[in-house]
């Protein structure tokens, strides 16, 4: 909190998107990529599953088969014996036992979501090992097949999360699954394919993974970075489609700038540090993502800085236009002794950040306004 007085100037660095807060006192189903005729050397092979499935429309004996056994359920996943499903839990573990060690090309896991409180996962890391007890980390399985594929479907979907680029080796392949929203994972089918022999002799990559708890804190971390950048190149699309006035040509570059972003970011690796913040944007690759937003504002006529009052308690969605015409008024009524709030938005339609200044004058109580003071919010997931 910075108290000001009749004359302050208070400064402020405002991003695209940006808040000040004045305290005063059933859909269609769609699947992945293709099979092909390489070889499933998890086809019949043991696994095991940690934790076991627990889930009344689905759990049955043969879940310990059904990942590997080449049968592909049909219909709804939520109520098909032929799937394996966790519920309400943070993370699920596959580990595959190939029977020997194989050189390893690729994996797939095919999954449902979007529906009935059932989120996609958050990250699937592949892990391999020779002996089962020291595993190396061969990447996100999620970010591998969306750099391909793209964001997730919207409504219910089946889809088949593949990659095709490992190159690697081990007789043991773990799929640690980290689960987003109510902790659901539904699966019927696993595989791995195998890779030339040469493989056998090479490096198998990756890097060594400890304590299964930590790895999945990081990936619940990494998973939702992800799906901000999902989302937020969703929601600029949106919006850039939706809002009329703006020429077509307009719009289709704009359209196409978002299409690049939205790909850099589903192929950029994701290394949070330790003082990670969830504090929006999450880097200058993000940024472009609120730079276009700018863009299409400015094409709309708005001008380059743009304050405006919202009802104080309102949420402001990320991607709403800043409004045209006066800024507004803001009153605060209190009772003596009352601390009350009152918002102002500051909307940036230019190419880079701006600083500003903001002023308070001819309150009552000049020259000393130590009852006011001024914070600024930043935008955060």
């Amino acid at each position: 909190m910075r108290r000001s007085t009749s004359s302050a100037v208070t400064p402020c660095r405002v991003l695209f998107p940006a808040l000040l807060l004045l305290s005063v006192g059933a859909g269609a189903i769609t699947t992945g990529a293709d099979a092909t005729a390489e070889t499933n050397l998890a086809s019949g092979k043991t696994y095991t599953l940690s934790p076991r499935p627990e889930y009344q429309h689905c759990t049955d004996p043969g879940d310990d088969v059904q990942l590997t056994d080449g049968q592909l359920t049909e219909g709804y996943f939520w109520v098909q014996k032929g799937t394996v499903v966790w519920t309400h839990t943070p993370y699920a573990a596959v580990t595959v036992d190939l029977g020997r060690v194989e050189p390893i090309s690729g994996v797939s896991l095919r999954t449902a979501a979007g529906v009935a409180g059932v989120s996609w996962p958050a990250a699937i890391r592949i892990a391999v090992s020779d002996d089962g007890k020291q595993y190396r980390d061969l990447g996100d399985l999620v970010a591998m097949d969306m750099a391909k594929q793209g964001a997730w479907p919207e409504g219910y979907a089946v889809r088949r999360l593949l990659t095709r680029d490992l190159a690697s080796r081990g007789r043991f392949v773990q799929f640690l699954i980290v689960t987003a929203g109510g902790g659901f994972v539904f699966s019927d089918e696993v595989e791995v394919f195998r890779g030339p022999d040469a493989l056998l002799q090479a490096d198998p990559g990756g890097k060594p993974v400890g304590d299964v708890t930590e790895r999945v804190v990081e990936m619940k971390l990494v998973g939702g970075i992800r799906r901000r950048y999902t989302s937020d190149v969703a929601g600029l699309r949106r919006a850039i489609a939706e809002t009329p006035g703006v020429e077509e040509p307009v719009k289709r570059d704009l359209l196409a700038r978002a299409d690049v972003v939205g790909k850099k970011l589903a192929s950029s690796p994701i290394a949070p540090e330790p003082t990670f913040r969830a504090v929006l944007p999450y880097g200058d690759l993000h940024a472009e993502v609120f730079a276009i937003q700018a863009a299409l504002w400015k094409a709309m006529g708005r001008p380059a800085l743009a304050a405006w009052v919202p009802n104080t308690w309102d949420p402001v969605p990320l991607f709403v236009a800043p409004p045209a015409g006066a800024a507004g008024k803001i009153e605060v009524h209190a009772m003596r002794g009352e601390y009350r709030a009152a918002a102002l938005n500051l909307t940036n339609a230019t190419d880079s950040p701006k600083q500003v200044r903001l002023r308070f004058e001819g309150l009552p109580g000049s020259p000393a306004l130590g009852y006011v003071a001024v914070a600024e919010v930043p935008w955060t997931d």
